[in-house]
């Protein structure tokens, strides 16, 4: 039998549960960008299953889908993206950060 290989643990979490795709679009792309230039990987994007949708059908986690595995992915630093233990969430590893420029909301 095989052995399911064993997620890493998250360096950080996003619960974006009960939020608008929009505004969970912009949480998602934020932190995402912002864990990249910090080098803190993997993390994980909690996005619900869409169980109370009216439809059925999770949209906050299609979306966040399409963000992480989509082509812009790589511009936000992501290097590979999988769903969750579970499902209702994205599991997302990082690139490493080339730039060691600081980050503009970064306080000295």
């Amino acid at each position: 039998m095989a052995r399911r290989r064993r997620d890493p643990e998250p360096a950080w979490k996003l619960d974006l549960h009960g939020r608008t795709v929009e505004r969970a679009l912009e949480l998602a792309r934020h932190e995402l960008f912002v864990r990249w230039k910090r080098g803190q990987s993997p993390g994980l994007l909690i996005t619900g299953k869409g169980l109370h949708a009216a439809d059925g059908k999770g949209r906050l986690y299609e979306a966040i889908k399409q963000l992480v595995c989509g082509r812009g992915a790589p511009d936000l630093g992501v290097r590979t993206a999988r769903p969750g233990r579970g499902g209702g969430s994205w599991l997302v590893e990082l690139r490493v950060a080339r730039s060691e420029e600081p980050l503009e909301d970064d306080e000295d």
